[in-house]
């Protein structure tokens, strides 16, 4: 577990306590084999930082270590099926992002107690393009390396 992810789960053990819950809280030098191959715990802090499409393939493919439970998520896979048939510059993207998060969140499949800040920097003068932000993940095929 990440020092970010430790903290995350005291402050989310605290405010389940509020209302009556208990949250144990495990550490692991092997979240892959504890959590995802051998479903040691029930849950796991998710740090779901992969940009484009791989947000939605990683933990929502049924075939994918980062789905444990091995859920099929038919809306999902159509909609990432979506997005990569098309230009990463596309303005239908966002809208096909939103509809894969919907249903995640009517389905409650990964419920988000807590969402990490990630941010991004970069030089200017070496790399160009327009950062994309998609559901707070910025989309780095929206970059390139100017040449030098």
């Amino acid at each position: 577990m990440l020092p970010q992810h430790q903290s995350v789960a005291e402050v989310l053990k605290a405010q389940l306590a509020k209302v009556g819950m208990t949250a144990n809280v495990v550490t692991t030098l092997d979240s892959v084999g504890d959590f995802y191959v051998n479903l040691k715990f029930l849950t796991a802090t998710y740090p779901n930082a992969r940009p484009g499409v791989q947000r939605l393939l990683r933990p929502f493919a049924k075939d994918s270590i980062a789905n444990p439970c091995k859920g099929d998520y038919p809306q999902i896979a159509i909609d990432a099926a979506k997005i990569m048939a098309l230009a990463p510059d596309d303005p239908a993207i966002p809208e096909l992002y939103q509809d894969a998060d919907r249903a995640n969140a009517e389905g409650a499949f990964i419920i988000p107690f807590v969402w990490l800040d990630y941010n991004a920097a970069y030089a200017t003068d070496k790399i160009g393009g327009t950062p994309k932000y998609v559901s707070n993940f910025i989309q780095y095929d929206s970059f390139y390396v100017k040449k030098s």
